[in-house]
């Protein structure tokens, strides 16, 4: 009987707020590279800090706070962390982030003005 390894977990936190989908689309082309870009630098410094090691799968829930009236739609909210997850594989956290390597909750969270962040909860195995 082979029993499978705890998961190691670790809490990522950038603060900022995170375009979602819909944002990001209407952008213009170079302030929509610009924000991709920075936003997977940031995580990227964030995961470094944070000191998370190779994982071959990861399960992770992505939480936004953003201060506002409207919450925005899954999919929207999905689309925002995209260079969140590129960030995961470009620091080689993850070997590729496909369904075979990531599984992904997102949620949203309304917060007051000048708390906006996320948070990424990562669960992993070696």
């Amino acid at each position: 009987m082979s029993a499978e390894a705890s998961p190691r977990r670790y809490l990522v936190t950038v603060y900022g707020r995170l375009p979602v989908l819909n944002q990001v689309l209407r952008m213009k082309r170079m302030a929509r590279h610009t924000s991709l870009t920075r936003w997977q630098e940031w995580t990227i410094w964030a995961l470094r800090a944070e000191g998370v090691p190779r994982l071959g799968r990861v399960h992770i829930v992505c939480t936004r706070y953003a201060p506002g009236t409207r919450q925005p739609d899954p999919d929207g909210l999905a689309g925002g962390f995209k260079p969140c997850l590129d960030a995961l594989q470009g620091t080689g956290v993850i070997p590729n982030d496909d369904a075979a390597h990531v599984q992904a909750e997102y949620v949203a969270v309304r917060c007051p003005a000048g708390d906006a962040r996320i948070e990424m909860v990562i669960e992993g195995w070696a």
